[in-house]
């Protein structure tokens, strides 16, 4: 008798799967329905790093703490193409008073992504590594931007490719962004460079080079071509909600 009460039991359970809060007669299309008017839900709150530290599934949501953002997991789905210049029959320098920005577009939302540059070689005299730094920003290089994130890394006076991984910063389509490269340290002569089309040969259709020059009062100028770049992402990964 206990083992067909048993199964009575569960079969129940599978037949009505709606789990009710605050109602006796939860919306059949939802596995749970809370019914309050005088209190919310409260997501899990973790910061930054502890949401890094779980190993997320597609469609799990948080609070992060850390940016005061409501956040999704998308999954990482397979990498793809998001923005790329693939011209690099010229250089532009990275000086301390004269330094490049790229700007683009990106056609679907990510939080898992790839920039790659290309050093140029010039014979120039420069032997050594330099130390720069890659800030990534919303908006446009000359106007009201926010600073996204930054990374320090090692150039050398040789054509190759460097790639710098990006996680936990979103970027989302119909937005533009821009990446400037600048000495970490003052740097004037002789200076590393990166790759670019050339001027009057943009490559890429939805953005291009500037260049910041402290010898025009500080400012930002269009170029008129692009660096050699490519961005690269994955699946959206962690997505602010909001």
């Amino acid at each position: 008798m206990r083992i067909i009460i048993a199964l009575l039991f569960l079969a129940t359970t599978t037949l009505h799967a709606q789990v009710g809060i605050g109602t006796a007669t939860p919306n059949s299309a939802a596995a749970l329905d809370i019914n309050s008017t005088s209190k919310g839900l409260l997501m899990p709150r973790l910061t930054t790093a502890q949401r890094d530290a779980i190993s997320p599934v597609a469609g799990l949501v948080i609070y992060n703490t850390s940016v005061e953002k409501f956040q999704g997991y998308a999954g990482t789905g397979s990498s793809t193409t998001l923005a790329q210049s693939t011209e690099g029959s010229t250089f532009t320098y990275i000086k301390s008073d004269d330094y490049p920005a790229q700007t683009f577009q990106v056609p679907q939302a990510t939080s898992n992504f790839d920039i790659s540059i290309w050093s140029y070689y010039v014979n120039n005299g420069l032997s050594a590594s330099s130390s720069v730094t890659i800030e990534l920003y919303q908006g446009v290089p000359g106007s009201s931007s926010t600073i996204l994130t930054s990374q320090v890394f090692q150039i050398y006076n040789l054509s190759e490719k460097r790639t710098l991984s990006f996680t936990g910063v979103s970027l989302y389509s119909g937005t533009t962004y821009y990446f400037l490269v600048k000495p970490t340290n003052s740097i004037t002569s002789p200076a590393p460079a990166l790759a670019r089309s050339g001027t009057g040969n943009g490559a890429y259709a939805s953005g291009t080079l500037y260049r910041y020059s402290s010898m025009s009062g500080g400012s930002w100028s269009v170029s008129g071509d692009d660096l050699r770049f490519e961005i690269v992402g994955g699946g959206a990964g962690w997505v602010n909600l909001h």
